[in-house]
């Protein structure tokens, strides 16, 4: 992240780990076929602001609004879905 300012939208995330994501992505291509497969999230709802400042390394964070159905969850799932494994910060610690 280059400059002295990141910006990060005001919202919810259920962040989850590349390593996970793939590992998913296996699983379904390798097992019969199932239409719409069930979402995939995080284990953890985090504020995508604190994510950044975690990565930022002292860099000034701005928020910036990105409407309110995000900034009140509206990009999680919503009903079932896999949960990762992987906490954020334990995944920011092995980078």
């Amino acid at each position: 992240m280059p400059g002295p300012v990141t910006v990060a939208p005001l919202m919810l995330s259920r962040p989850v780990a590349a390593s996970e994501v793939a590992a998913e992505l296996v699983r379904l291509a390798e097992g019969p076929a199932q239409g719409r497969a069930t979402e995939l999230a995080g284990p953890e709802v985090l504020k995508m602001a604190s994510m950044m400042r975690r990565l930022a390394k002292g860099k000034l964070v701005l928020t910036v609004p990105v409407g309110k159905a995000m900034a009140n969850g509206g990009v999680l799932p919503a009903g079932d879905f896999h949960s990762g494994k992987i906490p954020f910060e334990q995944w920011a610690a092995s980078r």
